[in-house]
This record gives structure tokens, C-alpha cells and sequence, in this order.
């Protein structure tokens, strides 16, 4: 039981912290295209599309390990 909690505060805190990170860098990435600046406008997108991958696989786990400790249960 402590394990699964430990566990979802963990994800929950880098959920936090990702989020976080994807809305400084959709900023950002909205600053340089209104500035013009194609390069600092795909590196940030290439930032919102890694911080989005890292949510989708948090999610992912965060599932997987919820369906394992109850069926360990």
C-alpha cells in the first residue's frame, strides 16, 4: 500500500514539474515565432514534443504499475 503511494507521488510531482516545463516552453516557442526566429521556434517545439512524450510515458507506467500492484493484491 505505501509502495503504490510513494509511487503516485512521485508521478505526480514529475507530471507537476514536466508540465511546468512544456508551458515555458510552448512560451517560448510562441515569442520566437512572433520575433521571427525559426531556429529558437523549432527548438522549442522540440521541447514541447519531448515533454509531451515524457507525460505520455509517466501515464503509461503510472497505469501499468496501478494494474500490477492490484492484481499483486
Amino acid at each position: 500500500m505505501l509502495d503504490r503511494d510513494v509511487t503516485r507521488v512521485r508521478a505526480d510531482r514529475l507530471r507537476e514539474f514536466v508540465r511546468e516545463r512544456k508551458e515555458e516552453a510552448e512560451t517560448d516557442r510562441a515569442a520566437a515565432v512572433k520575433e521571427d526566429r525559426h531556429e529558437a521556434a523549432l527548438e522549442a517545439t522540440c521541447k514541447v514534443a519531448a515533454y509531451e512524450e515524457v507525460l505520455d510515458y509517466v501515464e503509461t507506467r503510472s497505469g501499468e504499475r496501478d494494474e500490477l500492484i492490484s492484481i499483486r493484491e
